[in-house]
C-alpha cells in the first residue's frame, strides 16, 4: 500500500531528516577556506540537499539573528560565518531560547555586535560596557521597540506606542554581558568568560532584578530568560518568521495563531521552533494560496535551478559567487544588522495605496531584476563556462508541441499554478516561431519568458 503524503506528514518527514551542514562541504574538496567556498557550500545545499524545510527555516532565522561577513572582522573569517550558519541549521527545530543563547555566545556574533571583549565600567579610563548587542538583542532578536498585542498590533497609551525598553535597560543588559572573549583567533568556537572584566553588581532589566555576584554565564541566562518570557516576544518573532516564509502581509489573526503556538506548543513548551515553523506552513491562511510574497533574488535563483534539477559538473559547485553577484544578495552578507531589507518596507505606488508591505522589493531595483533574469536565462542554453547544467531533455522533446511545452514549464517552475495570462503569452510567442526554429530556441524563449514573469517572482 502506498501511503498518501499530506503537508503535515511531509513536514514531519523533513524535520526528522539529519541536518545537512555546511562546514564539511566548506572544507573540502577545495582547501583555502575562502568566502567563495562558504557561498558554494550554501548554494549546493540550497539546491540539492534533502532537508529543504530545515534549510529554509535556517535561512529565515539567519535574517532575524543577523551576522554579516561584510563586517570588517568577519570578512576574512568565512569559516566562522559558516559555523555560525550551521548553528542555525542544527537548531532550526529546537527551541528559540536555546538558539538565542548559542547565538549570543557565538564568537561571530560577539565580533559582529561587539560583545566580545566588553568590560565593566572604569570611569577613570572613561571606559564603559559596549551597548551594541544589548540594544540589538532587544530591538531585533526578541521583543522589538514597542509593546505588542498577541496579534502583532501596537499597544497604545494616549494614542502613542508604548516603548518596550529604555536607555537604562540597554545599559543594564550591557553590564550583564561583560566578561566574555573569543576562545580562538578564527572565531570558530563559542566565547569564553574573562571574569576579570565582568560586572558583578546587581542589575535591573525591564523591571526584573538580577542579583549581585552572579557569574557571566548566570547573568547572560538571566537576561535571555527575561527577554524570552516578555509578552511582546511571541508576536514579534512570529511575524518576522511568517514574513520570511509565507506572507509579507500576514493578517492579525495569522500572527496571533502563530504567537499562541510560540507561547505554548500544546505541551506547555514555549519557543518550540518545530511547532512554530510547522504551524506557519500549515496555517489556513498559508494553505489557502491567498498569502503571497515577493521572492528574494537568491531564492529566485535557487528556485530556478531546483525547478530543472540542475546538476554540477564537478564534485561540488564552484561558482556560486557569480550567481550571487547577479542576484545582488549573499547569505549572511547584509549591509547591516537590520538585514537586507526592512520588514516594514512599503514601495511607493499601488502597494502604498493599498497599505501593503513588500520587504523584498527593497532589494529588487529594475537594474537588479534585469541583471538576474538575463544571467539565469543563459542556463537554459549550453555554456560550458558554468558548472551547473539544467536538465531540459523533456522540454526539448516537447519543443514542437506548444501546449505540452507550456504544461511542462508550468509543472516545473510554477507547481502547476501558472496564470492564464502567462500561458497565453507563452503560447503566442511559441506560435510565432516557425516549425523550422530549433528546439533549443523554442525552449530557451519559453523558459526565459517564464523566468522574467511576475508569476515566477511572486511566491504564493
Amino acid at each position: 500500500m502506498v501511503r498518501e503524503s499530506t503537508p503535515r506528514t511531509w513536514l514531519k518527514e523533513q524535520i526528522d531528516l539529519s541536518p545537512t551542514l555546511h562546514h564539511d562541504l566548506f572544507q573540502s574538496p577545495f582547501p583555502g577556506l575562502s568566502k567563495r567556498n562558504r557561498l558554494n557550500a550554501w548554494y549546493q545545499i540550497a539546491i540539492g540537499a534533502e532537508d529543504q524545510f530545515r534549510q529554509r527555516a535556517a535561512y529565515a532565522l539567519s535574517q532575524v539573528l543577523v551576522v554579516s561577513q561584510q563586517h570588517k572582522q568577519l570578512g576574512s573569517r568565512a569559516e566562522a560565518v559558516t559555523i555560525y550558519y550551521d548553528v542555525l541549521v542544527e537548531n532550526a527545530f529546537s527551541n528559540y531560547r536555546e538558539l538565542l543563547e548559542k547565538v549570543t555566545l557565538h564568537a561571530a556574533m560577539g565580533s559582529y555586535l561587539s560583545m566580545n571583549g566588553s568590560k565593566k565600567s572604569d570611569p577613570s579610563k572613561n571606559s564603559y560596557p559596549d551597548e551594541n548587542y544589548a540594544r540589538e538583542v532587544m530591538q531585533l532578536f526578541t521583543i522589538g521597540l514597542h509593546q505588542l498585542n498577541q496579534d502583532g498590533s501596537l499597544k497604545l497609551k494616549n494614542g502613542q506606542p508604548i516603548p518596550n525598553y529604555g536607555q537604562e535597560d540597554i545599559e543594564e543588559i550591557a553590564r550583564a554581558f561583560t566578561g566574555w572573549k573569543q576562545d580562538d583567533w578564527a572565531f570558530n568556537k563559542p566565547m569564553i568568560t574573562d571574569t576579570r572584566f565582568h560586572d558583578y553588581e546587581s542589575k535591573t532589566v525591564l523591571g526584573n532584578h538580577i542579583p549581585a555576584w552572579q557569574t557571566p554565564e548566570q547573568d547572560v541566562k538571566a537576561v535571555l530568560d527575561i527577554l524570552f518570557n516578555h509578552p511582546s516576544m511571541a508576536p514579534f518573532v512570529s511575524r518576522l518568521l511568517i514574513q520570511r516564509l509565507v506572507s509579507s502581509n500576514p493578517s492579525p489573526a495569522y500572527i496571533e495563531r502563530i504567537a499562541n503556538v510560540f507561547d505554548d506548543n500544546g505541551d506547555g513548551v514555549r519557543g518550540d521552533l518545530e511547532a512554530i515553523f510547522t504551524a506557519i506552513i500549515l496555517d489556513p491562511e498559508a494553505q489557502s494560496g491567498d498569502s503571497i510574497k515577493i521572492k528574494e533574488p537568491i531564492i529566485v535563483a535557487t528556485h530556478f535551478h531546483r525547478a530543472f534539477s540542475a546538476e554540477y559538473s564537478k564534485d561540488r559547485i564552484t561558482d556560486a559567487n557569480r550567481i550571487m553577484v547577479y542576484a545582488h544578495q549573499k547569505p549572511l552578507g547584509a549591509a547591516s544588522v537590520f538585514n537586507f531589507y526592512s520588514p516594514n518596507h512599503m514601495p511607493t505606488g499601488v502597494l502604498t495605496d493599498e497599505s501593503l508591505l513588500a520587504p523584498e522589493v527593497e532589494l529588487i531595483s529594475w537594474a537588479n531584476y534585469v541583471d538576474l533574469v538575463n544571467y539565469l536565462a543563459t542556463y537554459a542554453g549550453y555554456n560550458p563556462r558554468y558548472d551547473l547544467t539544467l536538465q531540459l531533455d523533456d522540454l526539448t522533446d516537447a519543443a514542437f508541441d506548444s501546449d505540452e511545452l507550456v504544461n511542462l514549464i508550468n509543472q516545473k517552475m510554477f507547481g502547476s499554478s501558472m496564470s492564464l495570462d502567462l500561458k497565453t503569452v507563452l503560447l503566442e510567442n511559441l506560435n510565432q516561431h516557425s516549425s523550422n526554429a530549433s528546439a533549443f530556441l523554442r525552449v530557451y524563449h519559453a523558459v526565459s519568458i517564464s523566468l522574467a514573469s511576475d508569476d515566477f517572482f511572486i511566491q504564493n
